[in-house]
């Protein structure tokens, strides 16, 4: 599976897949149309399901691909939606195989955080999230198809 380089074993071992707090659509995979030398980008929606605010933490390969925005945060019950671009690559994977994963962190925070918006130090947020055990993870297995497909 290739991930991005800071996605550590314990995000890994917590929740995935439709959390109560938050849902991603699409839901079971996040589908580029692949096209060699042709940068691609398509767009997941993040829908808060909870009364209470919501951040969130997107972790994918960065060396294949960019997403806008990676973190932030979400009233309650509302939705963000995030760009995932594919850069440019020169050949497709085998078979149009492609082992990628796109991981949503996301954890519930207080309003007083929250109201501090362009201070939070994510990073930090996260870390101590993972370490109290309180971040689900959304995971998403990266598919590539064909323009005929």
């Amino acid at each position: 599976m290739s991930l991005a380089s800071d996605v550590s074993n314990d995000a890994m071992a917590q929740r995935s897949c439709d959390t109560n707090i938050i849902s991603v659509d699409p839901s079971l995979e996040l589908r580029f149309v692949f096209e060699p030398r042709k940068e691609t980008s398509c767009c997941l929606q993040i829908i808060n399901k909870t009364e209470g605010i919501v951040a969130f933490n997107i972790k994918i390969n960065q060396n294949k691909y960019s997403v806008r925005p990676s973190q932030g945060t979400m009233p309650p019950c509302s939705c963000c939606y995030v760009i995932v671009t594919l850069q440019a690559q020169e050949a497709a994977p085998p078979n149009m195989r492609c082992q990628d994963m796109l991981f949503v962190q996301n954890t519930s925070i207080t309003q007083d955080l929250e109201s501090r918006n362009g201070e939070i130090d994510y990073q930090e947020l996260f870390e101590k999230a993972m370490a109290d055990k309180v971040v689900d993870v959304v995971r998403l297995p990266i598919v590539y198809v064909t323009p005929d497909q």
